[in-house]
């Protein structure tokens, strides 16, 4: 897979245990292609205990960092480089929305979070391909179930992160970015999952050249 030379920024989203870090792991290991690793806080584990009393600080710190990764792929793909990121601001603002409803932030602090979600979208670039892992809820949950993951979130959790997600894609499709809907709901493993990622990346590229920076 050779990307050198389009110089674009791609944003692989989804839920929870939808198989995007799979899949950016996997890009990593095919090709020269710059993969940016989900963001992670010092917080999470307190969020993990006290979800309401963490969740606006957790997004926050989380915000930040996928901005600043944001701004340093952007400057990659002005240089001629692709860069992959797992996960980008707009799967923060799913979760941001997420947490929102499920009662773990307050109407105030949703608020303040927003305002500052769309204050930093003025100066944001904008992922120039978005490609988006769709799964369903109850996928998400049995595949943390497979994996042993016992903190996994709760099914309400992930239906919202989910509708979240959606509306979000649609948000960013007017203002410009290109959104690439792959339906990633089958398990694969080994060389099977090697053909499926590897037919996935390739129609992405072929089919969405014209929209990479040059």
């Amino acid at each position: 897979m050779n990307t050198e030379s389009r110089g674009a920024i791609i944003a692989v989203e989804g839920i929870i245990g939808a198989g995007k870090s799979t899949l950016c792991q996997y890009i990593r290991r095919r090709s020269e292609t710059i993969v940016y690793s989900e963001a992670t806080s010092s917080l999470m584990c307190e969020y993990k205990k006290e979800p309401a009393r963490w969740a606006l600080s957790l997004q926050i710190d989380l915000f930040t960092t996928r901005l600043t990764a944001l701004r340093s792929a952007r400057r990659l793909a002005q240089s001629g480089s692709a860069c992959v990121l797992d996960r980008s601001i707009l799967g923060d603002r799913a979760f941001a929305e997420a947490n929102w409803r499920e009662g773990h932030m307050t109407p105030t602090e949703y608020r303040i979070y927003c305002e500052l979600y769309e204050e930093a979208l003025i100066y944001a670039p904008m992922p120039d391909i978005i490609v988006y892992l769709d799964v369903s809820a109850e996928t998400a949950i049995h595949r943390a179930d497979r994996r042993g993951d016992d903190t996994r979130p709760p099914l309400s959790y992930q239906s919202a992160l989910k509708n979240a997600h959606l509306e979000l894609l649609n948000d960013y499709e007017s203002r410009g970015a290109h959104v690439w809907r792959a339906p990633w709901g089958t398990d694969y493993e080994g060389a099977r999952y090697s053909v499926e990622a590897d037919f996935l990346l390739t129609r992405l590229f072929r089919d969405l050249n014209g929209v990479f920076v040059k």
